[in-house]
């Protein structure tokens, strides 16, 4: 498995425009938002990242660029449609459209969310236009201890290969 620097592609991109965040120190953070075609890893408080790709999910349907879908894959258990629809409204955009938009895969299990974005996301980005890849609770269930670490390099290339393809 060849690893690329992740330097280099950040400084190809670095002019791009930025999907922005509704997080301001997050923003700063990183530099006004996210850049398409990087993956990012926020570590945190559940509840907090949980709902930080919520509001991102809103937010990014808000922006001109957004075309096609959010894919969502969930293992912490914490999406709230309710709790989306009043950021949609607030956003001023319809809150049945927004959910619409966003394609929710929960996993309950390591394997789950292995197959889920080693296999499964891939077909999926093929039949519609998928916009983001939002993964919230991605070390969850991994145990240091088991020999898990080359199923989450996997999972990963899974991620990999979609953000490829987006290119």
């Amino acid at each position: 498995m060849q690893y690329d620097m992740g330097i280099d592609e950040w400084r190809r991109i670095e002019g791009e425009s930025k999907a922005r965040l509704d997080n301001a120190w997050l923003a700063k953070l990183l530099g006004g938002g996210l850049m398409k075609g990087l993956s990012y890893l926020l570590v945190g408080r559940r509840r907090f990242t949980s709902d930080l790709l919520a509001k991102f999910a809103v937010s990014r349907q808000a922006s001109p660029e957004f075309k096609g879908k959010i894919v969502l894959v969930d293992c912490n258990n914490r999406f709230n449609p309710y709790a989306i629809s009043k950021m949609a409204v607030s956003n001023g955009l319809s809150p049945t459209e927004t959910l619409e938009n966003v394609l929710i895969s929960r996993s309950f299990t390591w394997h789950q969310l292995v197959e889920t974005l080693q296999n499964r996301l891939n077909p999926l980005v093929d039949r519609s236009c998928v916009d983001a890849v939002l993964v919230s609770g991605i070390t969850k269930f991994f145990e240091y201890e088991q020999s898990y670490f080359q199923e989450l390099l996997q999972a990963i290339s899974g991620v990999k290969k979609v953000i490829a393809k987006r290119r």
